[in-house]
């Protein structure tokens, strides 16, 4: 139904978690469009890129005013 009203009203209203690299041949035709198209985060299995994927998500889910970088962290918080 998320995916329908995306085409229909032609907005990013979507946000796509990847748990895992989906292989192109499992891929469907409408599910590629959307990669390309839409705003998807990537879960990754090391602490650092989880704590990005938390950011990022977070970002994702921000209201479409608030500026991205006004709600990102120090960058010298993820690197240890």
């Amino acid at each position: 139904m998320a995916q329908s009203r995306v085409f229909q009203d032609d907005r990013d209203n979507l946000v796509l978690v990847m748990l895992e690299e989906i292989p192109d041949c499992n891929m469907s035709p409408r599910l590629r469009m959307l990669t390309e198209r839409q705003t998807y985060v990537q879960w990754v299995d090391h602490e650092l890129g989880q704590q990005l994927f938390w950011v990022k998500l977070q970002q994702a889910l921000a209201k479409p005013a608030e500026s991205v970088t006004d709600s990102l962290p120090p960058l010298n918080d993820f690197v240890a």
